[in-house]
């Protein structure tokens, strides 16, 4: 079996139910991959082996390469403008795409409550069978904050552990076995949520500026971990706020936020704003 998951926390515990479900630790069967980074991810599967694409969506032409390697594919995943791109896909692929609730709950649901999809999915009431952290990290994914300050004292608590989260570490069992575990990580995260606003404050105040995108108030920062959370409460008082990063491979990174428009249209058009913001930066 190979998995191949996204590179963040969301991904990376959608790969651990994979994990876990099948029993499988082997760490070379989880390969890591996100948008734009150059892995030779086919060249691993082997002929007619089972794969799972899970908090990530491979491109339909991309898909089309695997589906003949192998037909043993599921694909679960939860970005609406990939889901998109597959809706005159010549073959049904199976899995669970479902616009709103995080990979990692998907893919709970998909193995643990649809039995790999034999029963049909319940967006009202398999979700909340998903242990908490895993309910946590997906309420932070998707933006939601169900569980408001847990969610995000949790996520800052679990970056502390960033360096251990690959999918077949034992600290996964942990997290979602442990109770007082998780608890804890959501003490830590209220300490370094104090700390972080203070760097944020001072990083948006040097480095950030404002931005209007066709009619759309942004500010901007040129931030290295990037992520709304270091706009601090400034956020709430911009259409989006708009994180970037030059990456030395000369690629430039982008993260959108808002808590008042659908930041999916805007990337859809990302290779305009990509045009639009660097003319910017340069007559700046």
């Amino acid at each position: 079996m190979k998995c191949l998951h996204h590179t963040d926390a969301d991904g990376k515990c959608a790969a651990y139910w994979v994990s876990n479900y099948y029993n499988d630790k082997k760490s070379e069967d989880f390969i890591m991959i996100d948008y734009g980074m150059d892995i030779d991810w086919l060249s691993k599967i082997e002929e007619n082996e089972k794969v799972f694409i899970v908090d990530f969506s491979l491109e339909p032409d991309d898909m089309r390469k695997l589906l003949k390697k192998t037909k043993d594919v599921t694909w679960i995943d939860h970005h609406i403008t990939a889901i998109e791109k597959y809706n005159d896909f010549e073959t049904e692929i199976p899995g669970l795409r479902y616009n709103g609730i995080a990979g990692c709950v998907l893919t709970y649901c998909y193995l643990y409550c649809m039995n790999c999809g034999k029963k049909d999915f319940d967006p009202e009431t398999m979700p909340l069978k998903s242990p908490w952290a895993t309910a946590y990290i997906g309420d932070h994914d998707v933006w939601a904050f169900k569980y408001g300050n847990d969610t995000r004292h949790f996520k800052l608590g679990l970056d502390a552990y960033s360096n251990k989260l690959n999918p077949t570490n034992d600290l996964w069992n942990d997290l979602n076995n442990n109770i007082d575990f998780v608890n804890e990580l959501i003490d830590d995260g209220l300490i370094i949520e104090q700390y972080r606003n203070a760097i944020g404050t001072r990083a948006r105040d040097m480095y950030g500026f404002e931005y209007d995108f066709e009619g759309h108030t942004a500010l901007c920062l040129n931030n290295v971990f990037g992520g709304s959370e270091w706009f601090t409460d400034a956020i709430h008082n911009y259409d989006l706020v708009w994180a970037f990063l030059l990456m030395k491979d000369g690629k430039w990174e982008y993260s959108l936020y808002s808590e008042k428009i659908d930041v999916s249209k805007i990337a859809k058009n990302f290779f305009i704003i990509f045009l639009l913001l660097r003319m910017f930066l340069f007559v700046r």
